[in-house]
């Protein structure tokens, strides 16, 4: 899992400093001098990027993310003719972490990556969708938006895929979507001719769109946002989608160790209480 190839970055722990590390999650005062419900101060820049049609950057503590949406005309999906397609990439810069290096980078990149398309396009087990892609299609069957979401990690401190959907997330609510005129479309057979308006903009309605929230089990103690160490000293973990309301969109279980049905709810509901937090901090920043 995620967590668990992210945890090798600090497998160089001796016993003495995990069992400090471990020895504060459980008096609740972690090393960082937060309680275990604490979650580090959240730094969000939109625009950053003036060549993107959104943009984000978000710095958790030591974990610093940038997020790039770009927009094309294309074709859609011959099972989709009409919605409009999103396509999401991470790339693990081999100078944030030992960990991004040759193979293990292009694998974490792609958990990453599917972990976020996950969270925003749901899958066929869920009936939430963050977005609806309808609003992307331009021409059913023929054009529509392709939305290009790409994410650079700068360093890892932990917990990098809450910092990436938070990232994700205020890209969306950045992001601009030119207004288009359609013309040449008097027979269906007709390939249609699209004029784009730069200077004139909309935006997806991006309230629905959640955050994933880590939660760490050590012993019978839970904490969010863990640091690179106490990822390496955790038991186990559940990664929450949450939405703004509260509800859990998705839930994966990530390390070895099974956990309880008791502790598997308190879990999800620490994550909830988490998720909405920090979208209610998150919007106005916005």
């Amino acid at each position: 899992s995620i967590v668990e190839r992210m945890a090798t970055t600090t497998a160089h722990l001796s016993a003495s400093e995990r069992e400090f590390v471990r020895d504060g999650v459980v008096e609740d005062v972690r090393s960082d001098g937060r309680r275990r419900v604490d979650f580090r101060r959240v730094w969000v820049q939109v625009g950053n990027i003036p060549q993107a049609n959104g943009s984000s950057r978000v710095t958790v503590g030591d974990t610093d993310c940038v997020m790039g949406i770009k927009l094309e005309l294309g074709q859609p999906d011959a099972n989709a003719p009409g919605n409009g397609k999103i396509v999401v990439e991470v790339d693990v810069s081999s100078t944030a972490s030992p960990t991004f290096k040759g193979r293990g980078g292009e694998d974490i990149a792609a958990e990453l990556s599917a972990a976020l398309r996950s969270l925003l396009q749901g899958s066929t087990q869920q009936k939430y969708c963050a977005l609806d892609l309808t609003t992307l299609s331009i021409v059913h069957g023929k054009t529509c938006w392709i939305m290009y979401i790409d994410a650079v990690v700068l360093s890892v401190g932990g917990n990098l895929l809450d910092v990436l959907s938070l990232a994700m997330k205020a890209a969306l609510a950045d992001t601009e979507i030119p207004k288009v005129e359609v013309s040449g479309m008097e027979d269906d057979d007709d390939i249609p001719e699209i004029e784009i308006d730069s200077e004139e903009t909309w935006k997806l309605d991006s309230f629905r769109i959640p955050t994933t929230v880590t939660v760490c089990q050590v012993e019978r103690s839970l904490l969010v946002d863990p640091t690179a160490d106490e990822e390496v000293c955790a038991d186990s973990a559940l990664a929450v989608g949450v939405a703004s309301t509260g509800d859990v969109v998705g839930i994966t279980k990530l390390g070895f160790c099974s956990i309880p049905h008791d502790v598997c709810k308190d879990m999800i509901y620490l994550a909830q209480q988490t998720g909405k937090r920090l979208l209610r901090q998150l919007r106005l920043t916005l």
